[in-house]
Formats: structure tokens, C-alpha cells, sequence
């Protein structure tokens, strides 16, 4: 018999593990701050590997979008749009404001925004996620550009029977890895961002989530142990990667390095909260604004960056001091962005689909 996860409606553990992922990626630009702006770096040249902090969010999205449908057995024509509807709501809010203010210091100062870039953004597509051979205005949004494609494709297979679900992801998985064999250089950039390597740490993700849903129940699925096992495991991976690995991969190779790590890491977080153990509160809290941290700590970063070369503050000699400061900042305005505006949006959001769909 087919069990599944007590219906609870929020996994803190995920939450805490979101923002583990927000603080590895701010702290790449952290490094690229002390670079810039430190007449003596202090920060070392490793943390550029917290970049996989995107891989793990990868991950997290696949299995929660298994898990947020796990009762859906075949869906109807109003439900697939109230997926999109949530879907979109939660991403875009946000990061067309950021964008915008992004859009209105490009205006004033494009030597600041897009210097490294030989031809200027494509601001409609900027703003709309839509793939482009150039980066978004807000380059970090590169990553929310992949989300949205896996939205609209895992969208399509929940109109399938829900044992029929795996088959379509499973062949989706073989599709991308064919794609790739035979050289994707000449399809333009929809498709190739819908048969991105990357997908298959979404699909990774997708595989957890059928996984935890039918078997979480399992006695292993709430062994303490094989919980801390799977972190430690992770962990170790991780650590090996960066030793073995001289610069952050990209692409096909990405997936298959960081894929794996990310797994167990959600995984063992998983089997921990189902043992009873949960992430302190502070942890969860992070997770709830890891959204915001990830949007808009550059913005804060490269704003206190500054401040601190022109105030003579890089000479003095404090750049541990200086970089923990600016690192404070990026979380404390992440926080403030999610109570002040993320938040009450979602709320709205929300009500909205209350209204429309029931």
C-alpha cells in the first residue's frame, strides 16, 4: 500500500535549507566585494563554489512542486492555471521591483549595472523572464528564467494521470540528455532553456518528491541517524568538489557535480524533520526572506561596497569588520524587503486566488 507524508503545510527544515542556499550565493558576492574594494582580500577564492547554493535551490523547486500537486490525481482545466497563477505570483512581484530599481540606476548610471557587458540588456525581456542570449538587467535573475520554464513544463504534466507523471519526467530527463549529446549550439535560446542540463536538478528534485511522497512513511524515512548521515554525506561531496575543482563548472557538468550533493542534503534535512528534529527558528526565519536576500543582496553589497572604499574605511585595516558589517546589512534589508513588501503582496496574492479559483 502507497503512503504518504502526514499532510502538514510547511516543511521548516526546506525553509531553513532555502536560506543556506540565499547566504552561500551572497557570499560569492561577498568575495567579489573584498576583491574589488580590500587593499588586502581576506576572504579566499573558494567561496566562489557557493554558487552551488543555486543548484540546491534547483532542487528544492523540483520537489516541492511534487509536493504541493501530491493530491492532485489528474488535473483539471482550472487547476494547471491556478498553478501557474501561484507560481507566478510568487516570482514575479518581487523581482520586477527589483528590477526596477535596478532599471532606474541603469538609466542614471549604466557604467554601475552593466559595465562588463558589451551590448546593453534587453529590458522587455528583462522584466519578463523571457530567455535571451544576453542576461536580464538583474543578472541574478538568470536563475528565475530557468524556474519559470520548469513551471511551465512540470505544468504540463499535471494534466497526465498521476501514475503516468514519472513516465513523462523520466522521459523529459532522457529528452534533455539527447539534446545535449548532440550539440544544442543551434537552437535558439526558448529551446535551449527548455532542454537546459540544468533542468535535471529540477528533475533530481522531482524524483525526491515522488520518492518522500509514497514512501515517506517508511521506517528509514525517520531514523535520526540516516538523517545526519545524509547531511554529513552532502557535506563531504560538497567539500570534495571544491578540492577537486578548480573553477565552478557550468552547464552539463554543473548538474552532474552538484546534483547529487544537493540530493542528499534535502534529503537527510527531510528525514530529520520527519524524526522530529527541526531547524532553530532563527534558521526558518532566514528561509523566509531567502528570496529577498537572494534579489537584492548585490544591490546592498555593491552599495556598501562602495560607501566603505569612499569613506577610507578599506584602508583602515578593518576588513573583517568591514565584511561582516556588509554582510549584516544584505540580511537585515532582505528581512525588512520580505515584512515590508513581499509578505503583504503574497497576502494579496493570495486573496486573489482565493476569488478566482475557489
Amino acid at each position: 500500500m502507497i503512503s504518504s507524508p502526514p499532510p502538514q503545510t510547511r516543511l521548516h527544515n526546506v525553509q531553513a535549507l532555502r536560506g543556506l542556499a540565499a547566504v552561500m550565493v551572497m557570499c560569492v558576492h561577498l568575495w567579489a566585494i573584498d576583491q574589488k574594494y580590500s587593499p588586502a582580500p581576506l576572504l579566499p577564492e573558494t567561496l566562489n563554489f557557493g554558487m552551488a547554493g543555486v543548484d540546491i535551490f534547483f532542487v528544492i523547486s523540483g520537489f516541492i512542486m511534487v509536493y504541493v500537486t501530491r493530491n492532485w490525481h489528474a488535473a483539471s482545466a482550472t487547476r494547471v492555471p491556478e498553478f501557474l497563477y501561484a507560481r507566478t505570483t510568487r516570482i514575479y512581484p518581487l523581482y520586477m521591483a527589483v528590477t526596477f530599481v535596478v532599471l532606474c540606476v541603469y538609466l542614471a548610471r549604466p557604467d554601475m549595472v552593466f559595465a562588463s557587458d558589451p551590448e546593453p540588456p534587453n529590458l522587455v525581456r528583462s522584466f519578463l523572464l523571457w530567455p535571451d542570449e544576453r542576461p536580464p538587467l538583474l543578472q541574478i535573475g538568470w536563475t528565475l528564467i530557468h524556474e519559470m520554464a520548469f513551471y511551465l513544463l512540470f505544468a504540463v504534466t499535471l494534466f497526465l494521470p498521476s501514475k503516468w507523471r514519472g513516465l513523462a519526467w523520466i522521459l523529459w530527463t532522457g529528452i534533455i540528455l539527447l539534446f545535449w549529446q548532440a550539440g544544442p549550439r543551434a537552437a535558439g535560446p526558448e529551446l535551449t532553456l527548455l532542454l537546459h542540463p540544468l533542468s535535471l536538478e529540477f528533475l533530481v528534485g522531482v524524483g525526491l518528491g515522488w520518492a518522500y511522497v509514497r514512501w515517506g512513511d517508511y521506517p528509514i524515512m525517520q531514523s535520526r541517524i540516516w538523517g545526519v548521515g545524509m547531511v554529513l554525506a552532502s557535506v563531504a561531496l560538497f567539500a570534495g568538489l571544491v578540492i577537486y575543482l578548480d573553477v565552478f563548472p557550468s552547464h552539463f557538468t554543473r548538474a552532474i557535480y552538484f546534483a547529487g550533493p544537493a540530493l542528499l542534503l534535502l534529503t537527510g534535512a527531510l528525514i530529520l524533520e520527519r524524526s522530529g528534529w527541526r531547524a532553530p527558528r532563527w534558521a526558518v526565519r532566514l528561509g523566509d526572506s531567502s528570496y529577498a536576500l537572494y534579489l537584492t543582496h548585490i544591490l546592498v553589497l555593491s552599495a556598501m561596497g562602495r560607501l566603505w572604499a569612499e569613506a577610507g574605511f578599506a584602508h583602515s585595516g578593518l576588513t573583517a569588520c568591514a565584511l561582516a558589517f556588509i554582510a549584516i546589512a544584505a540580511i537585515i534589508s532582505a528581512e525588512l524587503t520580505y515584512r515590508l513588501f513581499e509578505k503583504p503582496v503574497l497576502t494579496l496574492t493570495r486573496s486573489g486566488q482565493r476569488k478566482l479559483f475557489g
